[in-house]
């Protein structure tokens, strides 16, 4: 199994345990517990570009308080809450990603915010779709390959074209390379400040 997949897939179960046992759960908890299992299984990771972000970029959207109103008065009110949380939670991740990002590869995204937004949509189509396209492929194989050749080939032909405007000029900007001890810093106070929103919130 792929490293993405598996810290993914230990995350949620391990997010998911307090639900079943019908007890309230501790997301910094669970998370934590997730990191552990997966040095354990893999202490490599440590010096993991790839383990910092998940882990942090995820704790970072775990500070977000997600409402989920009751009743909406509209259709659009419905897509404008949605697409608010999305912007949300794209510009958190940018956020938290950022510093590591820059510390390994002196750079820092001018569009990541925007474009995690617009990304999503195919995103979400081209996962939602492949999975119904796979359950039915053994039922009607000709209509599976139909819903892959008519809608997920398109979403993904999407992502690639969106993915392009990522190497135009100006879309990241360059900033000098620094120690990675000062990331405890600065990850310290975001998560600071995140908490104490969170708490006052």
């Amino acid at each position: 199994m792929e490293a993405p997949i598996l810290r993914s897939a230990l995350m949620v179960i391990c997010l998911s345990t307090a639900f079943l046992f019908r007890r309230e759960g501790d997301f910094f908890s669970a998370l934590s517990f997730a990191g552990i299992i997966c040095l354990l299984l893999q202490p490599s990771w440590v010096n993991s570009l790839g383990f910092h972000l998940s882990f942090v970029t995820v704790g970072g959207l775990g500070l977000i308080r997600w409402e989920v109103p009751t009743e909406f008065r509209s259709a659009g009110g419905i897509v404008g809450h949605y697409v608010r949380q999305l912007a949300a939670g794209s510009y958190v991740a940018w956020l938290f990603s950022t510093p590591l990002v820059a510390a390994h590869f002196g750079s820092i995204s001018l569009i990541s915010v925007v474009a995690n937004v617009v990304l999503a949509i195919p995103a979400s189509g081209i996962v939602i779709l492949s999975i119904f396209a796979h359950a039915m492929d053994s039922l009607f194989p000709f209509f599976g390959a139909g819903v892959m050749l008519v809608f997920v080939l398109p979403l993904t032909q999407w992502v690639d074209w969106l993915g392009w405007f990522g190497n135009l000029p100006g879309a990241a900007i360059e900033v000098p390379r620094f120690s990675g001890y000062w990331l405890i810093l600065i990850y310290a106070v975001l998560f600071w400040i995140g908490w104490s929103g969170d708490r006052r919130a």
